[in-house]
């Protein structure tokens, strides 16, 4: 029996960040059912709707171990840690978008980050869009890519 949208969304109502939720459910065995990949694949790529299929072959296709692993890595938190304290010590600007729909990244998370120098003073928000903006939002993703290249490069240091 495949994984509903309301256990999705009861397992993040209990505090459980996406990560808890994607090492729980997708990594313990490599025999996870189809639906629930499915399901975690269209969470993935929110308003991509439908999800293409490509993806979700992708999701069905990956190793139970790599999932595993992927899992046991970023929600054990034990590299990556210092990520915190780059961006707040960071000289250089930087440029942030957000998928508001993102199931991984909460926004409050975000905007609680000492940024040492966010580009532009403030995250970019994209309503409706999920994980993978370059996929759900290409255009306005380039838009601010080509911005941030611009007002960056042109203050280049030598």
């Amino acid at each position: 029996m495949g994984w509903r949208d309301s256990e999705w969304q009861a397992s993040l109502d209990d505090d459980k960040s996406p990560l808890e939720v994607f090492t729980d459910r997708f990594s313990q065995d490599s025999d996870v059912a189809t639906a629930d990949l499915r399901l975690y694949a269209r969470h993935l790529y929110g308003s991509l709707d439908p999800t293409p299929e490509l993806f979700v072959h992708a999701a069905l296709r990956t190793d139970g171990r790599a999932r595993r692993i992927m899992g046991e890595h970023w929600s054990g938190a034990s590299e990556g840690y210092r990520q915190r304290r780059v961006v707040a010590e960071s000289a250089r600007p930087i440029g942030v978008v957000h998928g508001m729909a993102d199931p991984f990244i909460c926004h409050a998370y975000l905007r609680g980050v000492m940024w040492g120098r966010l580009w532009g003073g403030d995250i970019l928000r994209l309503d409706g869009i999920g994980h993978t903006a370059f996929l759900e939002a290409p255009d306005c993703l380039k838009r601010f890519l080509l911005d941030f290249a611009r007002e960056c490069g042109a203050k280049r240091e030598p």
